[in-house]
């Protein structure tokens, strides 16, 4: 038997489904409405309450299809419950997310550091270095 809850977060626009599927290791969070600033706090901690419940889920599956708006904080609450649940012998899945959104999940969900920027070009480079200075000594003379 399988044990549903929904729980609406503290602002309107999201909520949050989740259930340990029965036989299963696996905890499904189904999401709907919208992702965005004004509620994914609150769908973070609605989401705490059933990541340390028993019983341990090794897998989490997150079907996003009922999601119709995603701004860059719903991205960020999808991609802190992937780092999250990251761990040995653990997966997670972002199912049924709308392709609109998708470019956003791929660019902050990757593991490595963004690439440096390139070197400024030549003739930028003293104001580059002066700007630098500048706050060198800023940072100085705010510490004394």
């Amino acid at each position: 038997m399988s044990h549903a809850t929904n729980i609406p977060p503290a602002r309107p626009g999201g909520t949050l489904a989740a259930e340990h599927l029965p036989g299963t290791q696996t905890l499904l969070l189904r999401l709907s409405g919208r992702l965005d600033s004004a509620n994914a706090g609150s769908l973070w901690r609605a989401a705490a309450v059933f990541l340390d419940k028993p019983p341990p889920a090794r897998r989490l599956v997150v079907d996003a299809s009922g999601v119709d708006y995603c701004d860059v904080s719903g991205v960020a609450f999808l991609t802190d419950l992937r780092r999250r649940w990251r761990g040995p012998g653990t997966s997670v899945e972002i199912q049924n997310l709308d392709e609109r959104f998708r470019p956003l999940l791929a660019l902050l969900s990757t593991d490595e550091p963004p690439a440096p920027p390139p070197p400024a070009p030549a003739r930028l480079r003293p104001l580059v270095e002066g700007a630098g200075a500048s706050a060198r000594g800023l940072a100085a003379d705010l510490r004394e």
